[in-house]
């Protein structure tokens, strides 16, 4: 979030903030970013290590048939103890882009707004 020196000028000109255009500013704000779709809970390394493997075999054309069968054939058990389906395997890719896209869906609020005017610059 970022407000233009323009908006910003005009916002301190008309609160009567500024007697001079070369005085200088320094601005204090908190921002919180919040996120009500997601949980705290992270993936575990062998949820990452196995979503890894499927993202990998649907990029080199595995259906999900197919991919469950390589796991299965490789003795790669899901995080519960059984064995792939394939419709295991295109839930977990569902629900892993589905939280991939949640990743992005941050409310931003901005807080504690303060402008401070100097004469000289502080630096």
């Amino acid at each position: 979030m970022s407000i233009s020196q323009e908006i910003l000028l005009n916002l301190l000109l008309s609160n009567r903030l500024v007697s001079r255009v070369n005085d200088y500013f320094l601005l204090r704000f908190s921002v919180t970013l919040s996120n009500v779709n997601l949980s705290d809970y992270p993936y575990s390394d062998y949820q990452i290590y196995v979503i890894g493997k499927m993202i990998k075999k649907r990029k080199e054309g595995y259906s999900y048939r197919k991919i469950s069968k390589f796991f299965n054939d490789n003795d790669i058990r899901s995080v519960k103890g059984k064995m792939f389906t394939p419709q295991l395997v295109e839930r977990t890719l569902y629900k892993f882009k589905r939280s991939k896209e949640r990743m992005n869906d941050y409310q931003r609020k901005l807080t504690n707004l303060r402008v401070y005017c100097f004469k000289n610059p502080v630096l």
